[in-house]
């Protein structure tokens, strides 16, 4: 025979081991599962550009030669008949998706570029912990 009690802890005993489950399945599937594609970081550079450059006739973003492992290099440039062709050079880190202006040696920080990069590192599996450990290195020097 079931008394209420008895059935009262069973009650909640199963939908909170439901939530556990889940909970730990969550973090399996969080689990880092790759590196950032070329294309996720062309994505990048082009949500780091200043608003102006986004709107250059002809804007490239063509991805370079590695000269730092763990970076894709890229340089953004436009079809400019009175002048230089060149935006900018940039670098985007493989692991964590982190986008620097190599001229300057400068992380770019821009509220667009963070839920960009957030919605990335969740599709690689990347959580705030292995971003932390990952994010030491830079691609240039200051």
């Amino acid at each position: 025979m079931i008394t209420s009690k008895k059935l009262r802890y069973k009650l909640t005993r199963g939908p909170l081991l439901a939530l556990a489950v889940a909970l730990v399945s969550q973090t399996v599937i969080c689990a880092r599962t790759r590196d950032l594609t070329a294309a996720e970081g062309r994505e990048l550079v082009m949500q780091a550009l200043d608003p102006e450059a986004k709107k250059l006739p002809k804007l490239a973003i063509d991805l370079e030669d590695r000269k730092v492992p763990e970076f894709y290099e890229f340089v953004v440039t436009w079809d400019n008949p009175n002048g230089s062709v060149i935006v900018g050079f940039f670098a985007v880190n493989q692991r964590t998706g982190d986008v620097w202006r190599l001229v300057v040696c400068r992380r770019v920080e821009s509220p667009g570029l963070r839920r960009l990069q957030d919605v990335i590192r969740r599709k690689v599996g990347l959580g705030r912990g292995d971003l932390i450990k990952l994010r030491s290195n830079a691609p240039c020097e200051p």
